[in-house]
Formats: C-alpha cells, sequence, structure tokens
C-alpha cells in the first residue's frame, strides 16, 4: 500500500490497525451484555448459577452497592508499584515493536528481524499479573 493516499506503507500499518481496534472497540461496547444478568444467551437458572460462582469466588461482592465503580479505587490502583512496574515494562515493549517498525521500512534486508518471538518483558508481565 505504499505510496496510496499519498502515505507510507509503514503508515498504513497505523491507520488499518487504528481503524480495527476503534471499530471492535465500539461494536463491542454494543454487543457485549454488562454482566451476566443482561447476557441474552443466559437462561434465567445460567444467569443465577454465574451470579452465584462470581458472588462465591469474591469476583463481585455480596450486594451492588459493595460492587458499584468508584473512582477512588482506580485512584488507589494507581498507588500499586505492580501498576507502574508493568507500565514500564509494557512502554519499553512498545518501543521494541516502533524500532522494528523503523527497520521494514528502512528495507534494509541485512537487519534480523525478531518481532514474532517474544521478548523478556512480555514473558515477564504475563507470569507476574
Amino acid at each position: 500500500m505504499n505510496g496510496v493516499g499519498g502515505k507510507q506503507g509503514w503508515a498504513w500499518i497505523f491507520i488499518l490497525e487504528g481503524i480495527f481496534t476503534a471499530l471492535f472497540g465500539i461494536s463491542s461496547f454494543f454487543l457485549l451484555p454488562a454482566s451476566p444478568a443482561t447476557a441474552k444467551f443466559f437462561t434465567e437458572e445460567e444467569k443465577a448459577y454465574v451470579e452465584k460462582a462470581l458472588k462465591l469466588d469474591g469476583a463481585t461482592a455480596q450486594d451492588e452497592a459493595t460492587d458499584a465503580f468508584s473512582w477512588r479505587e482506580v485512584g488507589m490502583a494507581f498507588k500499586l508499584p505492580q501498576v507502574w512496574m508493568l507500565a514500564v515494562i509494557f512502554f519499553f515493549d512498545g518501543e521494541k515493536s516502533f524500532v522494528h517498525l523503523e527497520l521494514i521500512a528502512d528495507d534494509n534486508p541485512q537487519e534480523p528481524c525478531f518481532s514474532g518471538l517474544p521478548s523478556g518483558s512480555n514473558v515477564f508481565a504475563v507470569c507476574s499479573s
């Protein structure tokens, strides 16, 4: 797609991935149920079973007031050291991808291409979360 619309080929990667991501996110907002209680694909028995299992596992609170959204909890999450550690790891992992895109844009066949291999930061982030 190099040259289409006056854009270089590498720019189309970002454009197409951005369009797909935005469309997928918007459609998910409207298509995915907010909770098991609003899922159209569950029977009433299945809804009750899933809600009971979530409460027993501690994934949801026993009452709706405790389970409500709170900006205070969002602020508390940003104070956790593991959140900042993962943010730094994922930032530098994205930097690795950007450098790989520069190698593609240069069209230099002498440079090795290792983007398909998981980086150490990815493995650490998945194992530690």
